[in-house]
């Protein structure tokens, strides 16, 4: 798909595109979306991998609703809007995988899958003296309060400034504009609902980030990824 956002008429993106790519074959899209579903599930068993990395750094992964799909707008809680809350709160006083927050880097990002179970995952690296099995059962502990210890609004609050922030970001520049709406073209063939993405992340409450992580954050539904040094291997 080629995107063209900024100071241009019609005419003008038409020839340059026919001049550079050629004439391209008109394709339609189905909209017709496969069958998905989240949470539980029998995952693949726990996977480790050693390499040349400096420290042990866990991955864990959940299934959620398909990005855009009914199940998200019911909810009102896209994967990333929690994810965001979930850092927010493992980095406000909640339980660490180390005891101390200084002490262990934790990160978590969602993949906007439109046509399949869009992955939440949730990221740690230990540092200087924790082992990875202290790693784990601290990240667990912090992913489960989500469903036992309910995000405050402070919490919340903060997660939609620096979803705010982004996504403003992401806009301010041209590239930045064709390029979001190229996606929400190619997955979900309309750019327009990029318009209702910001006010739908907004629009979350806390009672929304709870039903979410008790539906999708069940461990028979993680998938587990830890990265060894070479030497702790031995």
């Amino acid at each position: 798909m080629l995107t063209v956002a900024g100071d241009a008429s019609a005419a003008e993106v038409f020839a340059l595109a026919e001049k550079y790519f050629g004439v391209l074959d008109r394709f339609r899209r189905s909209r017709r979306r496969r069958a998905a579903t989240c949470g539980a599930r029998p995952p693949p068993g726990p996977e480790t991998v050693v390499g040349n990395v400096p420290a042990p750094r866990l991955y864990l992964s959940h299934r959620t609703h398909p990005f855009g799909t009914a199940g998200t707008t019911r909810s009102r809680c896209s994967p990333r809007s929690w994810a965001t809350a979930a850092a927010a709160g493992s980095t406000s006083g909640s339980p660490t995988a180390s005891g101390s927050p200084s002490r262990t880097t934790i990160g978590s990002y969602g993949v906007d899958l439109a046509h399949a179970p869009a992955p939440l995952i949730i990221t740690a690296t230990a540092k200087d003296g924790v082992d990875v099995e202290t790693l784990e059962a601290g990240l667990v502990e912090v992913v489960g309060s989500l469903v036992t210890e309910p995000v405050t609004d402070e919490e919340l609050s903060r997660a939609k400034a620096l979803l705010t922030t982004a996504w403003w970001r992401q806009l301010s520049t041209v590239g930045g504009r064709a390029d979001t709406l190229g996606r929400y073209a190619t997955q979900f063939g309309d750019p327009g609902t990029a318009a209702y993405r910001l006010p739908q992340w907004l629009a979350v409450t806390a009672d929304d980030v709870t039903e979410a992580a008790a539906l999708t954050l069940k461990p028979e539904s993680r998938v587990t990824l830890t990265y060894l040094p070479q030497e702790e291997s031995a």
